[in-house]
């Protein structure tokens, strides 16, 4: 067995002892379990949670009110309570879709209605702005862009 296979074996059984620590909200540490390191992102937005999300910056955004003359914490907050707005009204036009369906069985229906309670996770105002600030508004600048040069090239 070469030297190099044996560090090996030896940095393996160091990672294996090795505990973690997980640092808390409050500052202090504590060592992780299994639970904390197997914990599990949110999902990713879909793209009607990207609209609504859309929708809702932008109405804090435009609030000729405030303008420009708030912190970033209460900024945020009009996002995720304009956003659980939208969601609400969201969840209900999804519903009277559902409902509505000629295609769909009661029992599918019933399944669909049920679906829909966790179709839309509550998002933090934070999570909401960093995704229309850094994903959303920068996509659809250089969507416009380059809507703007092809649209010069047509004659």
């Amino acid at each position: 067995m070469s030297a190099a296979s044996v560090r090996q074996r030896e940095m393996d059984k160091e990672d294996d002892n090795t505990s973690s620590v997980v640092l808390t909200a409050s500052g202090s540490s504590t060592p992780a379990t299994s639970a904390s390191k197997s914990r599990t992102r949110a999902s990713n937005f879909t793209d009607t949670e990207d609209l609504l999300c859309v929708q809702a910056y932008y109405r804090v955004l435009e609030d000729s009110i405030n303008g420009t003359k708030q912190n970033a914490t209460a900024f945020c907050k009009k996002i995720e309570d304009y956003y659980k707005q939208l969601v609400l009204n969201q969840l209900e036009y999804d519903k009277k879709v559902i409902v509505s369906d000629p295609v769909l069985s009661d029992d599918k229906k019933k399944v669909e209605l049920e679906k829909l309670q966790s179709k839309y996770p509550m998002r933090t105002g934070t999570s909401l702005q960093q995704r229309a600030s850094k994903k959303i508004i920068p996509a659809t600048i250089k969507f416009m862009s380059i809507l703007k040069a092809v649209s010069i090239q047509v004659p």
